[in-house]
């Protein structure tokens, strides 16, 4: 069984076509430190589980005190801030690790708030990658309206507190909130505008990150796939119906399900 704190450093070229199978998708948790006791519950509920599946998974903070990213047991650091509006850039600085250090087919992006089901994941959803090289669970339609003020007072100054640019969307782009999965050959267009994107924190612009790699994605033509089946919502625990993904606000939750 795959050990998922254990890496397969080996380079080859992905294909396309083929099935893809949970030990050639690789989680990637972004969370920050004041989260740490949501970590650690995911630790304990389901990311226990991802072994016995195939699945490898490693946690992403920041920590701009390093000059390299590091590997600490299930947890990957970058050279970052942990804030609110560092994500996209956190992401960024994360996906060229595992670009280069880590043998994957595709990454899967799932915030710390929400609980999936493996077995659904892996029998429902990752038929569908095959031969995609971007795909959601829930895509925001171009032309639909969005809330470019969502950041709010969620930033760690005020600087950042202006709508963003966008308040109807003028792409599609895959939603981050209950995850999505991109293939490990487009990466490299993502983190090439990692000058880019340090430098628009500098002058205090706020970038959604689910709409931002979206939008770098489709100067390349590459839109999201919208998946099947991904069901998802807000846990309830007078909601009998099972859904795909569940997304959990507090740690406690983590156990009930």
């Amino acid at each position: 069984p795959l050990n998922p704190r254990e890496f397969r450093i080996i380079s080859k070229a992905t294909s396309e076509l083929k099935e893809v199978s949970p030990n050639e998708v690789f989680l990637l948790i972004p969370t920050c430190k004041k989260n740490s006791r949501k970590m650690e519950a995911v630790r304990k509920t389901w990311a226990s589980q991802l072994n016995k599946y195939g699945f490898r998974y490693l946690f992403l903070l920041g920590d701009p005190s390093l000059e390299t990213a590091q590997v600490e047991d299930d947890i990957l650091i970058v050279p970052c801030a942990d804030d609110y509006e560092s994500l996209l850039l956190k992401l960024s600085l994360g996906y060229k690790f595992i670009y280069q250090n880590i043998d994957f087919d595709y990454v899967y992006k799932i915030d710390d708030d929400c609980y999936p089901d493996l077995n659904k994941l892996s029998r429902d959803i990752l038929p569908q990658l095959k031969g995609k090289q971007f795909a959601g669970g829930d895509v925001h339609r171009k032309g639909n309206s969005m809330n470019n003020k969502w950041h709010y007072g969620k930033c760690s100054a005020s600087k950042f507190d202006k709508p963003y640019q966008y308040n109807v969307a003028p792409f599609d782009f895959a939603k981050g909130g209950y995850g999505y999965f991109i293939r490990k050959d487009v990466l490299p267009i993502i983190f090439q505008m990692n000058s880019v994107f340090k430098k628009e924190l500098e002058e205090g612009v706020y970038s959604p990150e689910d709409v931002r790699i979206s939008e770098v994605l489709s100067y390349k033509n590459i839109k999201p796939y919208s998946i099947e089946k991904y069901s998802f919502s807000k846990y309830d625990t007078s909601n009998k119906q099972e859904y795909l993904i569940y997304d959990i606000e507090s740690e406690h939750a983590f156990f009930k399900l």
